[in-house]
């Protein structure tokens, strides 16, 4: 649980970002929090 917290934590905070830079970043985001999730 505080794995997975924290790296949605980071996640988020990256997504910000990226989402003012570039919206593709954000989908690879996305697919690596299922990867882990699974």
């Amino acid at each position: 649980m505080i794995r997975k917290l924290g790296g949605v934590q980071t996640s988020v905070v990256m997504v910000g970002e990226d989402l003012l830079e570039e919206p593709t970043t954000v989908v690879r985001i996305v697919v690596n929090k299922t990867q882990k999730i699974a």
